[in-house]
């Protein structure tokens, strides 16, 4: 984390912290529900980043696409939430890979729906000029 100093009204520095984070980490998770214990001179300015994007970016997996990643991690959070006394559960699946693959495919039946009404058009049009 970039940290910036900079002098408040009085002779105290405050620090800036830039903290980046996804909405659907759990890490995000675990780091806010620790934000009340950090000194009272730091500023957290939010910075909300696309994990998923900076992987696909750069031609990454992430974590809950690798099996045994993804129960290492998963065991992980909880232990971590668990010795911080924080509640957590992991969802029974990836929010946005469900959400990710549910649309796609959607949109794969809307563009193979929308090829086949291109054709029957064609096709009508074609037995049109003939029969003309």
């Amino acid at each position: 984390m970039k940290m910036i100093n900079f002098q408040n009204a009085g002779n105290d520095f405050m620090t800036e912290i830039k903290w980046y984070f996804d909405f659907i980490s759990p890490f995000a998770y675990l780091q806010m529900a620790q934000f009340s214990h950090l000194p009272k001179n730091i500023k957290l300015k939010p910075i909300p980043v696309v994990f998923g994007g900076l992987l696909a970016h750069w031609g990454q997996l992430g974590p809950a696409e690798i099996s045994p990643k993804r129960k290492f991690v998963y065991r992980f959070f909880q232990w971590k939430a668990d010795s911080l006394g924080v509640p957590f559960k992991m969802p029974p699946s990836h929010p946005y890979i469900k959400w990710n693959k549910d649309y796609l495919q959607k949109k794969k039946n809307a563009e193979t729906e929308k090829k086949k009404e291109s054709l029957s058009k064609k096709k009508e049009s074609s037995l049109k000029k003939r029969k003309a």
